[in-house]
């Protein structure tokens, strides 16, 4: 009995042991490539992998501690390499989004959850470290970028042979949004390319994950209607409208796919011809760049030379997603046909 028992133990000491020695080992390895990415320019993109290993280790031993631990070994590792502030960077940078992507994997979290909440959170370390640099405001900023982008549409136009100063003001508007956007543009795409790549290494690895499902079925979680409040109040407070209009760009956007997603489910459901399917799958994806330049210029004050066309029908069928969250209107149809 007593033989059975220390049999038992060292068993469970061995495997504490692997599960430790696992965790340093991926903690070094996840250091090192973080590491190769600030010298040497293709490896770069290393830190839209990050989460992989995390999310593996977090998956593989059903523990969100094991994930911590692992982040933990390799903001040591870099800290004792490089300093305490390239450590920081990196739980900053990394570490933290890697952990919410572990735990969102962990517990089967819808993806768009997932990645609403990392881009919530780039967004708010976006302007923080703009805010942050001495001598420098998110106007001055702004502004930079707008000169930037304004350039851009300056020489695209010139090799058209079209007057700049014919388009000058619209672009002057459109070149401001994308300046003030550029948080929320830059936070959305890291955010889904992460997740992604994430999602792909662990169904290589055969590791499983929650199923995205069929897009004519998706919504979007009723909880970031409070996001949407939280991003209607920011928008009001001169200090914080900044990141009120990323918030709400970013929700209005989830809003109008879950739009699309209805009208998916009704266009199915009503056995619509697949030619026509097709042509209002187009119409409707088509205005998604809209979604940030017309809606941009409205929330930051520009109405004018008829640039806000697109904004019926972007508002409709955002409405339809929004209003989704009490009507239900799936669920609605369903329970209908059961009867």
């Amino acid at each position: 009995m007593h033989g059975g028992i220390q049999i038992a133990a060292k068993s469970k000491n061995h495997s504490q042991l692997l599960q430790l020695t696992n965790v340093a080992v991926t903690g070094v390895g996840v250091a090192l490539g973080f590491e190769a990415g600030q010298y040497y320019q293709f490896m770069g993109l290393f830190v839209f992998f990050v989460p992989v290993p995390i999310a593996f280790m977090t998956l593989h031993y059903a523990s969100m501690w094991t994930g911590i631990g692992t982040i933990g070994v390799s903001a040591l590792v870099i800290s004792l390499m490089s300093g305490y502030r390239m450590g920081a960077l990196f739980l900053l940078l990394a570490g933290i989004a890697a952990m919410m992507f572990a735990l969102g994997f962990l517990k089967n979290v819808s993806a768009t959850v997932i990645v609403a909440c990392v881009t919530l959170y780039y967004v708010l370390l976006g302007v923080a470290f703009i805010s942050l640099q001495q001598g420098v405001t998110f106007e001055t900023y702004a502004q930079a970028v707008m000169t930037i982008f304004k350039t851009q549409f300056a020489h695209l136009y010139a090799n058209k042979g079209i007057e700049w100063r014919d388009l000058e003001s619209q672009f002057t508007a459109l070149a401001r949004v994308l300046s003030m956007i550029s948080p929320l543009l830059s936070a959305l795409s890291s955010s889904v390319i992460m997740y992604l790549l994430s999602r792909i290494m662990l169904k290589v690895w055969k590791t499983p994950v929650a199923s995205l499902g069929r897009f004519q079925d998706w919504e979007a979680s009723e909880y970031l209607v409070w996001m949407f409040v939280l991003g209607g109040v920011f928008y009001h407070i001169e200090v914080t409208r900044v990141i009120g209009i990323n918030i709400l760009l970013g929700l209005i956007l989830l809003y109008y796919l879950q739009g699309c997603a209805i009208i998916t489910f009704f266009l199915k459901r009503k056995h619509t011809a697949r030619v026509m399917q097709f042509f209002a799958y187009g119409l409707l994806f088509l205005q998604i760049p809209y979604i940030f330049a017309s809606l941009g210029l409205l929330l930051t004050g520009y109405t004018q030379d008829g640039i806000l066309l697109s904004l019926p029908a972007i508002i409709l069928v955002a409405g339809i997603g929004l209003a989704n969250v009490w009507i239900g209107f799936r669920q609605r149809v369903e329970q209908q046909g059961e009867k």
